[in-house]
Order: structure tokens, then C-alpha cells, then sequence
């Protein structure tokens, strides 16, 4: 109990109240349970989240490699929680800009993934947008762009039209463009991502978006602005 509050608390950005709670939680199955037994190591990977929402990513990190390190040993390399672990560790290293060392254990993982899971799993697909997001953020555009359209092909082909993971992919993809100097299909691929899922508050937010700052200038990007705000209006008023 005093983990699924924690983890209540985290869902609800309160973080200091949730860090209490799971703290308590690993320093007591570490008494009573062990270091390596799975609840132990799964309370240490929540702490961990806290510890990283709230920016303190060193502690983060230093719970997450002992997190890993003993999955590894215990679980095997190609196990979910194992897995899991290595994306964590790998969103923790690219707060850090340290995005070289995130894209290893990225390829690392999505390596397992690919052998064990299958190109179409969600967890796949998941492992590699992070990786297109890493290769992004070391500007590199253009392998980031052929990811980022291996992921929507298969999203495509398996998801169905109105997905919002599809329509967050074309939206990142949108993002691609523009930064290679594309705008006119980085404004087609929004359209697509307005049209297949993208949800109000992903659509909201494309008006302040950094990425796309440098679009404003254009009346369609303004055009399309306006749009998004009707249909999110529209989707808050059918939902209530």
C-alpha cells in the first residue's frame, strides 16, 4: 500500500509526498525481502521516476544502474522489467545531455526487443521513437527521420487510421522536417497528425511548441493553429 500511494501520488505530480512513501517502501523490502527479490527491485524503479521528475538525476541514475544491474543478473537481459530498466536509465541519461551514452543502451535494448518481441510490439515501437528522439537531439536529422518513418509505417499497418500513438509519431515526424528545412511536409505531417488521433492537448500544443517557433510566420501554420483550437473546444464539449 504504501507503493501503489506512492505511485498514486507521482500520477498526480507530488512528488515530495510520493518520494516519502517509496523511500519507506524500498528501505523496508529491503529488510524483509531481500535486494533482489522483484518487489524490492520494482519499489527501487518507482523511487527512481520520482527521483528523476523531480530533476534530481543523479540519485536517479545511481538507483536505476543498481535496478538494472540486478535484473540483469536475476531476470536475464531479454526480460520486460529488464528492458524497461534500460529505457529508464536511457530517458535519465538524456536529461543529462549525455545522449550518446542514452543511444546505446537505446540500440541495446531496442536489439532485444526486435530479436525477442517483434518488430510490431508496442514496446518496440515505443524503444524506437525514443531512439529517433535521442538521434534528434544530437541533430541528427536525417537517420532520427528514417526511424521516426520505419516506426509510422508499421504503426500504419498495425494500429489503424485514429491511433494517437500514429498520430504523435507524424507529429514528431512534422518536427523532423521542419528542422531539415522542410516545411511543406512538416505542415502536411501536422494536418496528418491533427486528422489521426493527435489529442487536444498534444494539438494545444503545437502553437507554443519551440520546435516549430520558427513556422509562426506562415499563415498556414496560423491557419492550422486556429484549427486545432476549434477541434480541441469541440472535443471538450462532446466529452462533457
Amino acid at each position: 500500500m504504501m507503493e501503489v500511494m506512492g505511485e498514486v501520488y507521482e500520477s498526480l505530480g507530488l512528488y515530495s509526498r510520493a518520494q516519502v512513501l517509496l523511500t519507506q517502501a524500498v528501505e523496508t523490502r529491503r529488510r524483509v525481502l531481500g535486494p533482489s527479490r522483484t518487489e524490492t527491485l520494482k519499489s527501487m524503479d518507482s523511487l527512481a521516476w520520482v527521483e528523476h521528475q523531480e530533476g534530481r538525476d543523479i540519485e536517479a541514475e545511481k538507483l536505476q544502474r543498481e535496478t538494472l544491474d540486478m535484473r540483469r543478473r536475476t531476470l536475464g537481459l531479454d526480460d520486460a522489467d529488464t528492458l524497461a530498466s534500460m529505457s529508464n536509465l536511457a530517458a535519465t541519461l538524456n536529461s543529462q545531455g549525455r545522449d550518446a551514452e542514452a543511444e546505446k543502451l537505446e540500440r541495446e535494448t531496442l536489439d532485444i526487443q526486435r530479436l525477442v518481441l517483434g518488430p510490431q510490439d508496442e514496446d518496440t515501437l515505443t524503444s524506437m521513437n525514443n531512439l529517433a528522439n535521442t538521434l534528434g537531439f544530437e541533430h541528427r536529422f536525417v537517420e532520427a527521420e528514417e526511424l521516426r518513418r520505419e516506426t509510422l509505417e508499421i504503426q500504419r499497418r498495425t494500429l489503424g487510421p485514429d491511433n494517437r500513438d500514429l498520430g504523435a509519431s507524424m507529429y514528431e515526424l512534422a518536427i523532423l522536417e521542419h528542422h531539415e528545412g522542410k516545411n511543406d511536409e512538416a505542415l502536411t505531417l501536422l494536418r496528418e497528425a491533427m486528422d489521426h488521433g493527435l489529442s487536444p492537448d498534444d494539438s494545444l500544443g503545437i502553437e507554443t511548441d519551440p520546435d516549430l517557433k520558427s513556422l509562426h510566420s506562415d499563415p498556414r501554420f496560423t491557419a492550422l493553429v486556429a484549427e486545432t483550437k476549434k477541434h480541441a473546444a469541440a472535443a471538450v464539449q462532446k466529452t462533457n
